[in-house]
């Protein structure tokens, strides 16, 4: 007999020593089924709640017992279960009428209640180190508006989980079994199951840090207004409304309804307020969260139930998608308070855990006890929904840009028609490399890449022929990894072709090139290099884009000037593209370091802002065999900062970039620094706005950028609400900086170099947002009579 086939015996001999009943919860009075009504068994941390049609399911653990079933407004009824009662249990619960004087409504007495709330949960709060407790989830997934009931349900997914909970480390949940509609697959990602518990001090609600209405300090938080007053058996629950007292924090507004005597909560309704704000392409996400409590006949009040209502709409200009609406219901049951957790628990980040093999084994979700009953509607769809009813298609977008949305699974079939076509994948990748200048014309080629960042060994090349100096020019570059997870590197490249006579931190050679094609000043000086680099290093750290990377290696190339080639664009030869310095000939024999300091960071540069700090020294002296003798020093600070609301999934920013460089000795030209300009009318975060077509050059350079993101809160300030809501937020951005240049230096050039006698001072305002994907900046130069309005792309 197979282990799969003992565990199933040993499963239904569980099943019959315990009993199973079910039923439905009713208005005694109109026949209504009362929904999330609790049903717990007395003296025991047992219980479920009653679904939308008032149905239950409840699994009896022990016999006899005693099944109460409470919902405010109402008597309580009991039921004495033994193990020949009979398997169905309907509870029909009488109304209880209010005969009290009339309620004056105040704020203070609701204060003084909640003040009461607050105070009593510390009592038993701190006393609660750590629970286990079973955890039953299930989401249903609809197409179409929350008010609208030709909505359609297009997937469920139900799973059963051992939940824990420990103070200080938090929630953690490891799924036992799962069950889906067959548009599924088995590995979809399952949510935490029940970790939303809203008596907790604090919530995170995707990405919003949420204070919680008893929290310590939320007197200080929220109005607590006390509305009306309820029975439940012969005592009395006071109905509390909650608002925000600030309105550009994200909290919670809604009800909650507090048990007299002992002070606590035992029923909630809240939504997140009008803080609670999204970036692009979500348009509107409302939030409605249920949850019941109970103290099970013991000294904690915990969750028993949670239900959740979800209503998204996501779209664009040129991209709409069908309203998202997501209902779910959570059960918790059989808690086992103040008992040791297993550390593995806590050994990673990961709060929910699937147990694949007790996955593939178990079928619990099959016995009913275990689940919140499924409504008329989902049982349908379970039956109505197989494998060809994707979310990719339930969700289709429309409008003009919805052609480049492809469906995955149309692509996975064209691609393995693809491959059984023309055989097996090739190992390499190949990319085009095209520029143009005024001292390359036209550089044509390509690189081929093989392996990446996860081999243990990868190869980049490539070849491209430059029109105007009719040269080949070529390089590659090897790379062999080593160490866990590749921290450490040895790299060699060779190279031969043009290079930039100073390098920019925000453009290439590509992004420049429509600069000369539309008769703009070239960007960019030129020289020619032919050599090696040879480069080892090693990354510290645990996480892959944080952490700290130090490197080092040898430089050996020749350089030498290159003439000016071409002065063409498209409208012809009038303006006349400057020459292109003289650069120092020689050979450079060098060794240099390299420190980079990262943090966590969100995404590209350019859109989202960064956390990391390089510094690198470079060394040439002339008994390296080098003709040139100098020591650099370059660094580069990129750091965001959040400064206001910081519980927002969005919280204002200070965007900080530090440029500087010095060096000892004599530095060739090829070595200059520069201060990155502007466009003509695009712009972007490190750049002078005021400053356009060429960059700042200098020997030395010191530069500090700011930008501070307010986001939306200037509007929501002022109630302009409609630019709130699409994300339309204001930014305030400044840059300081200046280059020098040494006396001897100035007079030995033979070209008249961009550099400031001074610091270049501007200040600026920017609308960021504009149709979810651009900004507008103003920008003032401080120190000169200079204005300048342009575009970017738009900052998170």
């Amino acid at each position: 007999m197979t282990m799969r086939w003992v565990f199933a015996v040993l499963l239904l001999t569980a099943q019959v020593q315990a009993k199973v009943i079910q039923g439905t919860v009713t208005d005694a009075s109109t026949g209504e089924p009362l929904p999330a009504a609790t049903v717990h068994v007395l003296g025991a941390y047992d219980g479920t709640i009653s679904n939308t049609e008032g149905k239950y399911v409840l699994d009896l653990r022990s016999l006899p017992a005693v099944v109460e079933v409470r919902y405010i407004g109402y008597r309580s009824q009991q039921h004495h279960v033994t193990e020949d009662a009979d398997d169905v249990h309907d509870f029909a619960l009488e109304p209880v009428p209010i005969e009290m004087e009339t309620l004056v409504v105040t704020g203070e007495e609701g204060r003084n209640i909640m003040r009461k709330v607050i105070a009593q949960k510390q009592t038993w709060w701190d006393s609660l180190k750590t629970f286990r407790v079973e955890a039953y989830s299930r989401f249903v997934y609809y197409r179409g508006k929350a008010d609208n009931d030709s909505s359609e349900v297009v997937a469920i997914v139900e799973s059963l989980s051992d939940g824990f909970w420990d103070e200080k480390k938090g929630w953690r949940e490891v799924v036992k079994d799962k069950r889906e509609t067959e548009n599924l697959d088995l590995d979809f990602a399952v949510p935490a199951a029940a970790g939303v518990n809203l008596y907790d001090d604090e919530t995170e609600l995707i990405g919003h840090l949420m204070i919680g209405v008893t929290h310590p300090d939320a007197l200080n938080h929220y109005d607590f207004m006390l509305t009306g007053r309820r029975k439940m058996d012969d005592r009395i629950i006071y109905d509390i409304d909650v608002k925000p007292k600030h309105r550009l924090k994200t909290a919670f507004e809604g009800r909650v309804a507090v048990l007299d005597s002992v002070y606590a909560l035992v029923e909630v309704e809240l939504t997140p307020n009008r803080a609670f704000l999204f970036p692009p392409p979500i348009r509107e996400l409302t939030i409605t969260m249920r949850q019941q409590f109970s103290n099970f006949g013991g000294d904690y009040y915990l969750p028993v139930g949670y239900q959740s209502d979800v209503n998204a709409e996501i779209g664009m200009i040129g991209l709409q998608f069908p309203p998202i609406k997501r209902q779910r219901v959570s059960r918790l049951t059989g808690y086992e308070v103040n008992v040791a957790l297993p550390d593995s628990l806590y050994e990673q980040d990961r709060m929910v855990v699937v147990d694949s093999a007790r996955v593939e084994q178990d079928s619990l979700l099959v016995q009913t006890a275990l689940a919140v009953p499924l409504e008329d509607i989902e049982q349908e769809a379970y039956a109505r929904i197989d494998s060809t009813m994707t979310l990719d298609k339930a969700y289709q977008p429309t409008g003009f840009l919805a052609r480049f949305i492809k469906d995955d699974e149309e692509d996975e079939k064209k691609k393995n028609e693809k491959d059984g076509e023309k055989g097996r994948k090739l190992p390499f990748q190949t990319k085009p490399e095209v520029w143009f200048n005024r001292v390359d014309g036209g550089h044509l080629g390509a690189k081929i890449s093989a392996g990446s960042s996860k081999s243990r060994a990868a190869f980049a090349g490539g070849g491209a022929y430059n029109f105007g100096l009719k040269r080949w020019s070529f390089d590659g570059k090897a790379t062999v990894r080593w160490g866990a997870s590749n921290k450490g590197f040895v790299s060699l490249e060779g190279f031969r072709g043009t290079e930039t006579r100073y390098r920019s931190r925000l453009y290439d050679r590509f992004k420049v090139s429509l600069r000369q094609i539309r008769g703009l000043e070239d960007y960019f000086d030129y020289f020619w290099r032919e050599g090696v680099k040879g480069t080892v290093g090693y990354r510290f750290g645990r996480l892959r884009r944080s952490g700290v990377r130090l490197s080092g290696g040898v430089n050996v190339a020749q350089h030498r000037s290159v003439e000016k080639t071409t002065d063409w664009h498209l409208r012809g030869d009038i303006d006349v593209q400057r020459p292109n310095p003289r650069t120092d000939p020689g050979n450079l024999r060098s060794v240099f370091l390299r420190a980079d300091i990262e943090g966590k960071n969100s995404g590209p540069a350019l859109i989202f802002g960064q956390r990391k700090i390089a510094l690198e020294v470079e060394h040439s002296r002339s008994g390296f065999g080098s003709d040139f003798d100098f020591t650099q020093v370059r660094v580069l600070l990129d750091w965001r900062i959040e400064t206001l609301f910081k519980r927002r999934l969005l919280p204002n920013v200070l965007d900080v970039r530090v440029v500087g460089s010095a060096f000892a000795g004599t530095l060739p030209r090829q070595r200059f620094e520069i201060l990155d300009a502007g466009g003509n009318w695009f712009s972007t975060f490190g750049a002078f706005r005021t400053r356009v077509n060429r960059p700042y050059e200098g020997e030395k350079v010191l530069e500090m950028l700011w930008e501070h993101n307010f986001r939306t809160v200037p509007f929501e300030l002022i109630g302009w609400r409609w630019a709130a809501e699409r994300n339309i937020g204001l930014i305030v951005h400044g840059g300081h900086g200046r280059t020098w240049f040494g006396a001897r230096t100035l007079a030995e050039l033979d070209y008249a170099p961009q550099y400031t006698d001074g610091f270049h001072h501007e200040l600026g305002v920017s609308i960021n947002g504009l149709f979810n994907l651009f900004r507008l900046d103003f920008t003032k130069r401080l120190d000169a009579p200079e204005f300048s309005v342009s575009a970017g792309l738009v900052r998170f």
